[in-house]
């Protein structure tokens, strides 16, 4: 009951979402990439071998932080695969600075039965 109540009120949520996601795109453009992919719909799949290490880190800061982390692991781990996902536009821009040939970038998506 309750999930199906949860999944239901996520669902009608997602206008609501895309509208944020187009007003904040007006100051910060970096949230209009690959807006699908925030409900789950990405245009290509991530392609990731297995034994790929996954990093979450939502923004800025924590992107600076995963990069020293990175840089220590890569260091121990040449040829380490990494997926990097983000939940902001400047998370994502700086993400980009700490990502190798063969790494995958993503906006991870918002919580709903489509994207899980």
């Amino acid at each position: 009951m309750i999930q199906s109540a949860y999944s239901l009120l996520t669902r009608l949520l997602h206008p609501f979402l895309r509208r944020k996601l187009r007003r904040r795109g007006v100051s910060e453009p970096g949230y209009l990439h690959d807006v699908e992919s925030r409900f789950g719909r990405y245009s290509a799949p991530a392609g990731m071998a297995s034994g790929a290490l996954w990093i979450h880190a939502v923004s800025l800061g924590e992107v600076r932080a995963a990069g020293l982390l990175l840089a220590a692991l890569r260091a121990q781990r040449p040829g380490l695969r990494v997926l990097l996902t983000h939940g902001t536009a400047t998370g994502w821009t700086e993400g980009q600075a700490v990502l190798r040939e063969g790494d995958v970038q993503a906006w991870l998506p918002w919580d709903s039965p489509g994207s899980v």
